[in-house]
């Protein structure tokens, strides 16, 4: 019996040194998965600040848009302005154009009459002339 009870006693010290050794496994796999854990977390938290940062730069983006339509809608309405009062302008000019032609022919007709008068003038004195004692 006392043969029986050594080899029931090596086979439970064999199971327990299986079961030391699994034990050991377990927990050497245990820290692996907590270490994988501890980087996954910290890759996450890594992501996490920088879709933070994407978001804060996608905000001042889009802030910067709206000012820069306000002022395109500002630069088109100059730009509208300057067109109609380039329009007014280029009447202006075109009427004051036309009042310089209108001008030139009236001198043409001013100095033609001015001549008519001279000539009549010299008749005139010529005429007299001849009535003089």
């Amino acid at each position: 019996m006392a043969d029986e009870v050594r080899k029931l006693a090596e086979r439970t010290a064999g199971s327990t040194r299986q079961i030391s050794a699994m034990i050991e496994a377990i927990g050497a796999r245990s820290a692996e998965a907590a270490h994988g854990m501890q980087q996954s977390l910290s890759a996450v938290n890594h992501s996490v600040t920088l879709a933070q940062g994407a978001f804060a730069a996608m905000t001042t983006i889009r802030q910067q848009l709206g000012g820069v339509a306000r002022e395109v809608g500002d630069i088109t309405g100059a730009i509208e302005e300057q067109r109609t009062a380039s329009s007014a302008i280029a009447v202006s000019v075109q009427q004051v154009a036309q009042m310089a032609e209108e001008n030139r022919h009236s001198l043409g007709t001013i100095a033609g009459s001015a001549n008519r008068l001279e000539q009549l003038s010299r008749d005139l004195d010529q005429v007299v002339g001849r009535f003089r004692l």
